[in-house]
């Protein structure tokens, strides 16, 4: 959510099935994020997908956040793959709800 200069990040673990073969994945990501005025910020992004089948995808994205209310935030965001395992270029909106 909105607020001074922050710093953030995340840790996911997942076992999915492809193909009719199980496989897993580790996502990690890390950024910073400042306000801009009390409703509106921005932020920066690196997230890692990685994979036991040796197909890490490296991304890097920014965005802009906009709370709704001090508990609600959306954001909307544009980023490009580090690598060749990982989109060239991609648009997303995102979504926070602190409970």
């Amino acid at each position: 959510m909105n607020g001074g200069p922050g710093l953030f990040g995340t840790l996911v673990a997942g076992s999915v099935t492809n193909a009719d073969e199980r496989e897993t994945e580790f996502a990690a990501s890390f950024g910073a994020a400042v306000s801009i005025t009390e409703k509106f910020g921005t932020f920066i992004e690196y997230f890692g997908i990685f994979s036991d089948t040796d197909k890490s995808a490296h991304n890097l994205m920014g965005g802009l956040t906009y709370l709704v209310t001090k508990n609600v935030q959306l954001d909307v965001n544009a980023g490009t793959g580090l690598n060749d395992a990982a989109d060239d270029f991609f648009v997303s909106t995102g979504f926070g709800w602190r409970f």
